[in-house]
């Protein structure tokens, strides 16, 4: 291949969003998402979203050699990381693994109720679009649930944020994840 500084990337902005499991994957990079998916709107500069997939093996070694002779695959994992700055009923429940959010007597008040602590896994499907001018790239974690949750700081000098870390799970059907639409010329070559 040879050295093409035009299929250099950065993701300038972009979007996280949330939907239930078993919703229609994006099929364009144009328009708006498919019906079911929400923006979970605004995300921190420094908790910006990375994706970090990984491949566990078990090595074999023989007597007469100094190197690994063989490797198998065990496992493949993935995890997606992002910082959410806005707090909504929905970012609430996806921090939190679930619950329910409730409009109380009085007009604009509201109430939040953890998940029991006998509840299953709070599973939806993320989604990330990552924008670097014109070029976007839609990625899809089809079943996935939030494993880790940073830090909640109330501070008077920061914004609040929501540190969350998402496991995907093998689905019922289809890829785990996938780049499910991109525009960017460069997957040609």
């Amino acid at each position: 291949m040879p050295e093409d500084p035009t299929q250099l990337r950065v993701g300038l902005t972009g979007s996280i969003l949330l939907a239930p499991v078993g919703t229609a994957d994006p099929v364009a990079t144009a328009g708006a998402w498919p019906a079911g998916w929400v923006n979970l709107g605004l995300v921190d500069e420094d908790g910006m979203p990375e994706f970090t997939p990984s491949t566990e093996v078990q090595e074999h070694r023989s007597w007469q050699r100094t190197f690994p002779t063989r490797y198998d695959v065990t496992g493949r994992s993935a995890e997606l990381t992002f910082t959410l700055q806005q707090k909504s009923g929905t970012n609430l429940k996806l921090a939190f693994g679930g619950g329910t959010v409730v409009a109380l007597a009085a007009p604009g008040d509201f109430k939040y109720t953890p998940p029991a602590p006998t509840a299953g896994l709070y599973e939806k499907a993320v989604g990330l679009e990552v924008v670097d001018g014109s070029i976007i790239d839609r990625y899809v974690l089809r079943r996935g649930f939030v494993s880790d949750v940073g830090a909640i700081a109330f501070k008077k000098d920061e914004i609040t944020r929501f540190p969350l870390t998402v496991k995907p799970m093998e689905p019922a059907a289809g890829d785990v994840w996938l780049l499910a639409a991109s525009n960017d010329p460069a997957l040609a070559s």
